[in-house]
């Protein structure tokens, strides 16, 4: 049976140590097999205490990463480069610390960062991508952990919207990570999208169409789950959505009005549809 996960971003914003204690054996009673930790600003959780809990409770662990206005690997300083590149190999170290396979999220631009680009720009833009972000692939594979790249809607990004763009824009070594609600948005048929990312898929988030809970929603579930098999992922379908309780993260996502009834409601139908795929 596929394992599935959630995101603490459903009950929580930013993750803290005392948090982290609290949701690690509330996802485990829930049912999931995974645990999904964001990595806002590093430092605000113990990495070594975290692999701790999750051995305790028997849960896996995936990672991702946070790209707020001043984390750029493109048309930014060198400076900011630098520390973006040092961020991301700090996932990196927590991934391989907790035991996370991935760390996944948009590592290319900062979140509703969006100016437009002719195809040479484009082109030129995708270059600067691969020639700075390569150092950081190189780093994960020494640790055995896979970046995965994730698309987002044209709302959130003008850089990298669908899987045939992102296949153009990584550098050789790079996986891809996917997320159905940008998939709805940006991708005529999403299960053909996971059928050209292929062996380069590491990672996979699911919900509804709203956000909300998946299976209530109008997504072409079994077409999706079809498509998952067949390029052979072997990784969790993750939960994420996003608490409406922390102004700066609601923003970003635009999280206006509650998904479902509550977190916890959230959570668990969301596991109860994903068991039966």
């Amino acid at each position: 049976m596929r394992e599935i996960g959630v995101n603490t971003w459903v009950w929580t914003s930013p993750l803290t140590d005392e948090t982290l204690a609290e949701l690690v054996p509330h996802v485990a009673t829930l049912g999931f097999d995974v645990i999904e930790l964001p990595v806002e600003q590093p430092g605000q959780w113990d990495a070594h205490r975290a692999a701790e809990l999750l051995r305790a409770y028997g849960l896996g662990a995936s990672v991702v990463l946070v790209m707020p206005p001043g984390r750029e690997l493109v048309a930014a300083s060198p400076e900011t480069v630098r520390a973006t590149q040092d961020y991301l190999r700090h996932c990196v170290d927590v991934a391989g610390i907790v035991g996370a396979p991935t760390i996944s999220g948009p590592a290319y631009a900062s979140v509703g960062r969006t100016w437009h680009l002719d195809a040479d720009q484009r082109h030129s833009v995708y270059a600067e991508l691969r020639e700075n972000l390569k150092p950081v692939v190189d780093y994960a594979a020494q640790l055995s952990v896979r970046i995965g790249v994730e698309p987002l809607n044209r709302y959130e990004t003008s850089l990298i919207n669908t899987v045939d763009q992102a296949l153009e824009a990584l550098p050789e070594g790079c996986g891809l990570a996917l997320d159905t609600y940008h998939l709805n948005i940006e991708e005529r048929s999403p299960a053909q999208a996971v059928r050209a990312a292929g062996e380069r898929l590491v990672h996979l988030q699911v919900c509804g169409t709203d956000r909300g809970a998946p299976g209530a929603d109008h997504f072409d579930w079994p077409a999706f789950a079809e498509a998952v098999d067949l390029v052979g992922y072997g990784g969790p379908l993750v939960i994420e959505s996003f608490t409406p309780d922390n102004t700066t993260i609601a923003t970003a996502a635009s999280i206006w009005r509650p998904l479902a009834p509550s977190p916890d409601a959230l959570a668990a139908d969301g596991l109860a549809f994903l068991r039966t795929l």
